[in-house]
């Protein structure tokens, strides 16, 4: 009995549970993710999102970070960034911060409630390890 209960206990502290959202913030998106993705590309699904390598550079290192329901692909410069909000597999919202606190969706449903997760939470994005390049 008291194997099974070590065993349980190690399962529920190895499991990976994503990070419950700090806040959420509601945005206005400019444009709808087909129409966007129509004139500027973008990576439509997570898993060609996590092997561009454009993403790589110029800027910080792009991070992946589980947040609630959502998987978000964050590419920071120095004074901007934009965060690509994937659900199920499939990009539903790109957001864009410019320094010091203005935020935009340009493309996404017309209100957008985006999750904020704390950013410790995050990993480099496979295609930018160094090994994968």
């Amino acid at each position: 009995m008291r194997s099974i209960s070590l065993l349980l206990l190690v399962a529920a502290c190895t499991s990976e549970t994503p990070a419950t959202p700090d806040r959420m913030i509601s945005v206005s998106c400019d444009t709808g993710i087909a129409e966007f993705c129509a004139t500027d590309p973008c990576d439509q699904t997570l898993e060609a999102a996590k092997q561009d390598t454009s993403l790589c550079e110029p800027g910080f290192p792009p991070t992946l970070t589980r947040c609630g329901d959502f998987d978000i692909v964050s590419k920071s410069e120095i004074d901007s960034g934009a965060s690509y909000y994937y659900q199920g597999g499939q990009l539903v919202a790109i957001i864009g911060r410019v320094a010091p606190s203005l935020t935009r969706c340009s493309a996404g449903p017309p209100t957008f409630s985006a999750p904020r997760c704390d950013a410790t939470a995050s990993e480099s994005l496979p295609a930018c390890a160094p090994n994968a390049r």
